[in-house]
């Protein structure tokens, strides 16, 4: 038996293309005849297979389009995050605000409470310093009454004219 190495222009290709793959190079095919194996005198040809005929399919990284598809997720999500921060901030802010609201109007209803006691007190104040003065004038005119009353018992009493002619 003999072996012929067969090449051909499509073995010099893919090896080319494995060489850019790296991948292993295939054994050539060999092509074994028998000398006098067939009766007519004919050789007789059984093909060996050499490399697989399947090859691993080559791994290909995201292209333009998917990388720049991938860079639109990329900054999607982060703007996501940075709105769902920015979300957060504004509910603790409008919680403190709404709470802040609150007490002060607490504090509004309560200095308005005050000011309607302080009011109703001073009305009070000058209820009773109307009275009080309005005392004090009767005061008044009686302390006089009873000035004109103690002046009219401790002056001299005047002498009638009976007295005067008796000499007493």
């Amino acid at each position: 038996m003999e072996s012929v190495d067969i090449a051909t222009s499509q073995l010099d290709q893919t090896r080319s293309l494995d060489t850019q793959r790296q991948a292993p190079a295939p054994t050539p095919r060999h092509v074994e005849r028998p000398v006098a194996a067939d009766p007519s005198g004919e050789p007789v040809v059984e093909l060996v297979s050499g490399a697989p005929t399947v090859s691993q399919p080559k791994v290909v990284g995201p292209g333009r389009k998917e990388r720049t598809y991938l860079d639109k997720i990329q900054v999607l999500e982060q703007q996501a995050r940075l709105n769902e921060h920015a979300l957060e901030n504004a509910s603790l802010i409008e919680r403190g605000s709404s709470n802040l609201l609150d007490r002060m109007e607490r504090q509004l209803e309560s200095s308005d409470e005050a000011l309607e006691r302080e009011r109703a007190a001073s009305r009070r104040v000058c209820v009773m310093l109307g009275s009080l003065q309005r005392e004090n004038e009767l005061i008044r005119e009686q302390l006089s009454a009873a000035r004109a009353q103690l002046a009219q018992l401790e002056a001299p009493k005047p002498k009638g004219l009976l007295r005067r002619l008796i000499g007493g």
